[in-house]
């Protein structure tokens, strides 16, 4: 098996990169600083070094210095972690490097170039309905919902999302609210539910039984959980407000409201007791003004409820005033905010853009430019998947028809012939729908974006440009061509 060493200062995304990437026939060592990945790069002597721009203890450039002394780690090949303009390409041309990785690093497409790279077969992309997942918090609240398919890869991203999310928000004790609403019963599997919980036993959060509650009617999936001594604990929720309700409950945090407070015409997702236990009004019942004063009249004066929530977060906050019990429902929905997008890896992991791109594997690629620094980056992400040839200006252009070039890039500067000119010989060859043309500029007005349109493209990347731009715009101009 390929070893990779991966130096990386977020040491939570270490420990999940190490999961995710260790059951695909890789062994995966780790490193938070450079100095330490020094010491273990000696030790080990990987097949692969994948390094941060930003590295800890010794910067990029000392490391390679070190690692250029070493005759054991002179040759060995290395990843770059992070953003690189076209200009900052240069100082690591003479380094060895194979594969620049943007950030935030995607670990399907990581996984991908590392697969490439090594000459490793790919693996197969999965063709039926995809994991979907959402996520929503408020406090210490998470609500994830999940269907269509357990994906081992996405469920250990999620754990990951979880885990950071509670540690950059400072949730020590958080609570979960799983959604199930259906999945295929081939994907569910004891060792795909253990990969979903793992987040009970991240060092940095407390979980208990008490703080997940599922809400799933699949059958497969709950009669699973039932033969689990651990997760047979997990309580099943009949819909939504009730495991919203049964979540906020904290028997430890004993609060109460005195009876002058209720407000008519106002409902309350606690539960409500009196002096003797007893429910006197029931979450999202609605106060009546009969009620309360049928209250006053048998001498109730005060009610308690359990949660962390404060008496005014109640009174504000968590206070629905609806008619409907569906308005009740979509009133607390609101309060749940979507995970931001920071934390939204799974997304990220996109089945349809991989695929995309190993359909490109053996095409023939254009490029039509005298920018070397462009040029390098475009050769850098694309010469995985893709025969290149490179033309300057003043050269032939050769029978594109023939050729059957997939995509053509062409510079704004070029002269003898012009972009322009260019751009009639190509389409009095081939439509949009047989070869892309990108334009690369570092302006375009929007006059001159019009003409380009009107002369066969309006796929524009604006120069200097990343590597993840030109995955970006290489998915995005060929997918519109298409009308994919």
């Amino acid at each position: 098996m390929k070893e990779i060493l991966i130096v990386y200062s977020d040491r939570i995304f270490l420990d999940f990169i190490k999961s995710f990437l260790e059951p695909k026939n890789l062994i995966v060592k780790t490193a938070t600083n450079g100095l330490e990945g020094i010491r273990i790069a000696k030790a080990e002597i990987p097949s692969l070094l994948i390094l941060d721009k930003h590295m800890k203890g010794i910067e990029l450039d000392g490391f390679l210095i070190k690692k250029s002394l070493i005759p054991a780690l002179k040759d060995i090949p290395v990843f770059l972690i992070g953003d690189f303009k076209s200009d900052e390409l240069k100082t690591f041309k003479e380094e060895n490097i194979k594969a620049f990785i943007s950030t935030p690093i995607n670990p399907g497409a990581l996984l991908e170039r590392i697969y490439l790279f090594f000459n490793m077969p790919l693996p197969e992309i999965n063709k039926n309905t995809p994991m979907l997942v959402d996520m929503h918090n408020k406090g210490n609240i998470i609500i994830i919902q999940i269907e269509g398919n357990f994906e081992v890869d996405k469920l250990e991203i999620l754990n990951y999302e979880i885990r950071k999310f509670c540690i950059q928000k400072k949730i020590k004790k958080p609570k979960i609210l799983l959604i199930v609403p259906s999945l295929y019963p081939e994907s569910i599997t004891k060792d795909n539910i253990d990969i979903l919980f793992k987040f009970l036993n991240f060092e940095e959060i407390i979980m208990a039984n008490h703080q997940v509650k599922i809400l799933s009617q699949c059958a497969p999936f709950l009669d699973l959980l039932s033969e689990d001594e651990v997760y047979k604990n997990f309580e099943i929720v009949v819909n939504f407000i009730d495991g919203v309700q049964k979540l906020n409950l904290d028997f430890d945090n004993k609060k109460e409201i005195h009876l002058i407070h209720l407000k008519e015409g106002s409902s309350y997702i606690f539960d409500l007791y009196d002096d003797t236990g007893m429910v006197r009004i029931p979450a999202l019942t609605k106060v009546t003004k009969e009620m309360i004063e049928y209250l006053i009249k048998t001498g109730e004066k005060k009610f308690t409820y359990f949660s962390e929530t404060a008496l005014e977060e109640v009174d504000n906050k968590d206070v629905v005033s609806s008619k409907t019990a569906q308005q009740n429902l979509e009133a607390i929905i609101s309060d749940y905010e979507e995970i931001d997008e920071e934390y939204d890896m799974v997304r990220k992991l996109d089945d349809k853009m991989n695929l995309f791109f190993r359909k490109l594997k053996g095409s023939d690629v254009l490029v039509i430019s005298n920018n070397k620094s462009d040029n390098s980056v475009i050769l850098k992400v694309l010469s995985p998947y893709v025969k290149m040839d490179f033309l300057d200006s003043g050269q032939t252009l050769p029978d594109i028809k023939s050729k059957k070039y997939i995509i053509i890039f062409i510079d704004m500067q070029i002269t003898n012939p012009d972009v322009f000119d260019l751009l009639k010989r190509i389409r009095s060859q081939v439509s949009k729908q047989e070869a892309t043309v990108i334009i690369m500029s570092k302006f375009v007005s929007l006059d001159v974006l019009d003409k380009l349109k009107k002369s066969g493209t309006d796929n524009v990347l604006l120069s200097p440009f990343s590597t993840s731009e030109v995955m970006k715009k290489v998915f995005n101009s060929v997918s519109s061509d298409r009308g994919l």
